[in-house]
């Protein structure tokens, strides 16, 4: 199965550098990152907003044409692919190799629960977020920096679910998490390796 729903991949580490009236942003992780434009970096905090990559591409091909006429958007796109800075967000069972390479670290604050629903203190909804039982237990397996394998199974655990259900949790709620600034998700394939030759 093939989705058009893609998340942003990396951390936002800002302004990098400024050059000739132009300014560069780094995203991705701290111990690798890539250095974009300001147009590929507008583009990439973009994506989040969006619910098909395609409404995305379309979308901001017209906004940004105008103010860039040679911009082949096909470019940027390419570009956050290969660097994984934009991935698919679907999961067709557990032994996706993107399960164990990639990993979440969530964001935000615990209110307490109220009316059956965990309130939640972010950056970019500030404390107007209420989590259901079962997103608080997504969001908050990620607690620390965890291979999205492990939240799979930290969640089934605490809420009693076999495999597919919770594989369809994370399809589903997982990308809501990262859409509403509460997980920050990074692709750390050399992590998962490393984890290998420890066992």
């Amino acid at each position: 199965m093939t989705t058009e729903l893609f998340v942003p991949i990396g951390r936002d580490l800002g302004l990098y550098d400024e050059k000739n009236g132009e300014r560069f942003y780094a995203v991705g992780s701290s111990l690798s990152p890539i250095i974009l434009t300001h147009v590929e970096y507008f583009a990439w905090s973009k994506l989040r907003y969006y619910s098909s990559i395609f409404q995305w591409q379309e979308e901001l091909s017209v906004k940004l044409k105008p103010k860039f006429p040679k911009l082949q958007f096909e470019d940027i796109l390419l570009k956050l692919l290969r660097f994984n800075l934009i991935m698919p967000w679907h999961f067709e069972d557990a032994e996706n190799s993107l399960l164990v390479e990639t990993f979440a670290t969530r964001n935000g604050v615990a209110y307490g629960c109220e009316n059956n629903k965990w309130r939640i203190g972010s950056a970019l909804k500030r404390d107007n977020l209420h989590l259901t039982r079962e997103q608080y237990a997504l969001w908050n397996a990620a607690a620390g920096s965890e291979a999205l394998i492990e939240i799979l199974s930290i969640t089934m655990t605490q809420l009693g679910m076999n495999d597919t259900e919770v594989l369809a949790l994370l399809n589903e709620q997982g990308a809501k998490l990262i859409k509403l600034g509460l997980w920050n998700v990074e692709y750390l394939p050399f992590m998962a390796e490393g984890a290998e030759d420890v066992e």
